[in-house]
């Protein structure tokens, strides 16, 4: 089991790597997507110390990017109009 869950966090890492390096297209799949996922390997019970790092690593990548996008999306918001307050 150890080795399944090894070979699903590899393949959760690549994926979200190449769906949040999509620039304007945005993500492949959102952020929730993922988290789902990766949720579901925490709820088999089955995970050990150095996996739950990999999967605790790959949360904190999808929050980073959650908040990056969040951040340009205001600044955006800003350059576009200045005098508008982005509640």
């Amino acid at each position: 089991m150890s080795n399944l869950i090894d070979q699903e966090i590899a393949h959760i890492r690549h994926a979200v790597s190449v769906s949040l390096a999509r620039d304007l297209a945005g993500p492949v799949f959102p952020a929730s997507y993922w988290r789902h996922r990766l949720h579901a390997l925490l709820d088999t019970g089955r995970v050990n110390k150095s996996q739950l790092g990999e999967i605790d690593s790959l949360l904190l990548m999808l929050d980073l990017n959650e908040l990056n996008l969040a951040a340009a999306a205001c600044a955006f918001a800003a350059r576009k109009d200045p005098g508008e307050t982005v509640g």
